[in-house]
């Protein structure tokens, strides 16, 4: 995929494709690779909408605000289970 965004940014001239904002990418820049390559094919089965919640409470999780109830049973134990398996800590 990464290969056909560079085939396609060099076809209209752009040097580089830059992904548009988002709290998958704010998330993702406080992982390590290792943790990254976890927690990708988690959320590429995740629809969009689960996935920004289930990114927002890891993301308070990492900022040092607990462990917050995203309000679904199936997202509360995921969440769990991401932060045990990637061995995630909070930053502060």
């Amino acid at each position: 995929m990464q290969n056909f965004f560079s085939k396609l940014s060099t076809a209209f001239g752009a040097s580089d494709f830059v992904y548009p904002p988002s709290v998958q990418g704010d998330l993702f820049n406080y992982l390590k690779p290792e943790q990254q390559e976890t927690l990708k094919p988690i959320l590429r089965i995740i629809k969009r909408q689960y996935q920004t919640m289930l990114c927002v409470a890891l993301l308070d999780y990492l900022e040092g605000n607990g462990i917050q109830p995203i309000g679904s049973p199936m997202l509360d134990k995921l969440q769990n289970r991401i932060i045990e398996v990637c061995k995630l800590r909070p930053l502060k």
